[in-house]
């Protein structure tokens, strides 16, 4: 409110004052009676305020020095810090100086005609707004009148002052007693939250805070804040909502009003089941004529970002190179954190960005862009980080694929391990109950929960991973000349898992993933003749990263879930990733080691 009467009154050249006023050790100087004055005077009963009293007439002090140590003394001043009941008291207690002083003067009127109060106050930081430097004057004096009654004290170097006339910024001078509170102009202060200097502009505000605001949050923000002073339940507050100035284009509260208008229509149209799921099993959410007053703010500011999301998609899909990524099928979104982000290095981070993008400076963009030669630089074909013949015959895609196989095999064995050093879990065994005996408290481990997945049913795993061209399959379940990545079986279950895996470009990962699955049709076949119950996973992890649904689902369907399952999925899109790097720096290199 301060900062938008301050903009009016550039923008209207009018008149208006200001006095940010700081308390010298406001939490540690406010009298004990001033307290239960402001109890006696906002009617809080007496048996609380018995209560509030014995609570603080336990604070007692002593002094030690090297020859005495003083007596305990009672404290019959200041607050304790991290107190619930301090914070509250301390707010009645400003309350009554407010109201003992802001009644020399009038307040500020805006266009609807509701009259502001002169002074405002959150905990100990006091702002005054006038309309004339006499007012100002006036109220500064009652106030440290009032000040000075509750044995507290101002601190003038602390204050600031801004003075506007006919909506130019002026030096004029107020004082606290004899010493003069210095001006916006000559020292810039920060009160909740927002600088205030001689420019007093958004643009040198989004300097001093060095903040990068994107357009999505800032909206956000706009949003929760109208949202906010129409939903107080201060009717000052609520009756003179100011007008939210951010631009020609986007307006709060026609964002508001339009978000509002789908929110209601959405609770006409009801839950749409979306995925194939099932009825019911998807998330509920809020309807807008059972939501209270913070849920109703928080559906409005996430359906602003939803539609700025939506927005952001929909140009994305228009740009045929750029946002090739938004016609990927079954991947998973990945995330990079700022600490990976503050761990990577710059040549890294490049490569992440274009190669997503698809704008690194491949022969065939670069043909795209200059006309130039489009054909590798190792074959005659164009290719970028996959394609490249002399790069299959070299092994440099088979020194990706391995790597990626690693990271994933290393999580398998893990798990491998963990499950057959475990005792056999029985079928028809009833689960003990623990009791806790009357007297005692309940214990702080967690309980351990048993495995699930399908792993978790027996304790024989075997695994073997093609590493290095040396797998053979297990001749007890099937006959072939046919290599899978890896294969995980149960002698007791009579039962095997064929895995396998390819590092495709990302916009073919659901035809890599069909190839895969017809090709080991027939070893599945001849292991179920056999009596094994066998089961084909294809797994794709893209070579710039970004790993398929199916890796997901093979590493749940075995059991990996939580944090095991970021960070393997974190380890083997890590390894494309970094392959794949490598793989496009030695793009010009016909020597590979």
């Amino acid at each position: 409110m301060i900062w938008h009467q301050i903009q009016a009154a550039k923008k209207e050249k009018r008149d208006i004052h200001v006095i940010f006023l700081d308390l010298a050790n406001a939490f540690g100087s406010v009298p004990h009676n001033l307290l239960w004055e402001s109890f006696s005077f906002f009617h809080v009963p007496s048996i609380v305020t018995n209560l509030v009293k014995a609570y603080f007439k336990d604070l007692q002090l002593c002094f030690t020095t090297a020859d005495f140590t003083t007596s305990w003394q009672c404290l019959e001043v200041g607050i304790m810090a991290g107190c619930t009941i301090s914070s509250l008291a301390f707010t009645m207690a400003m309350e009554v100086i407010i109201r003992a002083s802001r009644w020399v003067v009038g307040g500020e009127k805006t266009k609807n005609g509701i009259c502001l109060p002169p002074i405002r106050a959150y905990m100990d930081d006091m702002t005054t707004l006038t309309t004339t430097a006499a007012c100002t004057r006036r109220l500064l004096g009652k106030l440290q009148e009032n000040i000075k009654w509750a044995r507290m004290t101002i601190k003038p170097n602390k204050s600031r002052s801004i003075s506007i006339v006919k909506g130019q910024l002026k030096n004029v001078r107020f004082c606290i007693g004899d010493d003069p509170i210095p001006t916006v102009s000559e020292q810039p202060v920060k009160s909740l939250g927002r600088w205030y200097n001689a420019s007093l502009g958004d643009k040198d505000q989004v300097q001093q805070e060095s903040l990068n605001w994107l357009s999505q949050e800032y909206n956000c923000s706009k949003v929760r804040l109208l949202m906010t002073l129409k939903d107080s339940s201060d009717q000052t507050i609520s009756n003179a909502v100011p007008p939210l100035l951010t631009g020609r284009k986007w307006t709060p509260s026609d964002a508001v009003q339009q978000v509002t208008s789908a929110l209601r229509h959405s609770d006409i149209v009801g839950h749409v089941q979306l995925g194939r799921g099932g009825f019911g099993l998807a998330a509920s959410k809020p309807t807008w004529r059972k939501a209270s007053t913070s849920e109703r703010r928080k559906m409005v500011v996430e359906e602003v970002r939803h539609q700025e999301e939506a927005e952001r998609s929909a140009k994305a899909v228009s740009l045929a190179k750029q946002g090739q990524w938004m016609r990927w099928e079954g991947l998973e979104r990945r995330k990079l954190s700022w600490r990976e982000l503050w761990e990577m290095e710059a040549n890294n981070i490049s490569f992440i960005i274009r190669a997503t993008y698809d704008v690194l400076p491949s022969p065939k963009n670069l043909n795209q862009w200059y006309g130039e030669d489009p054909t590798c630089d190792l074959c005659p074909n164009p290719a970028n980080l996959v394609g490249c013949k002399t790069s299959l015959t070299q092994g440099r895609y088979t020194c990706r694929h391995n790597q990626v196989l690693k990271s994933l095999a290393a999580a398998l064995e893990s798990k491998r391990n963990t499950i057959n050093s475990l005792p056999l879990r029985t079928t028809n065994s009833i689960p003990a109950l623990n009791f806790i005996p009357e007297g005692e408290k309940r214990p702080n481990y967690r309980p351990i929960r048993p495995e699930t997945g399908q792993l978790a049913t027996a304790r024989d795993w075997k695994m073997l991973a093609d590493l290095g061209q040396q797998l053979n399959f297990p001749p007890e379940i099937a006959v072939t000349t046919l290599r899978p990545d890896l294969v995980l079986w149960s002698p007791s279950l009579k039962s095997v898992y064929i895995i396998e895996l390819t590092v495709p470009w990302e916009s073919s990962t659901e035809e890599a993933y069909e190839l895969k699955k017809l090709r080991y049709t027939d070893l599945a076949a001849d292991a179920q003749q056999r009596g094994w119950r066998a089961k084909i996973y294809p797994v794709e992890v893209g070579c710039r990263g970004f790993v398929a649904s199916s890796t997901t689902r093979l590493l749940k369907d075995l059991g990996i879930c939580g944090q095991a399952l970021r960070q393997t999925v974190r380890a083997v899109s890590e390894a494309a990733e970094r392959s794949s790097h490598w793989i496009w720096i030695k793009r010009k290199d016909p020597c590979w080691a």
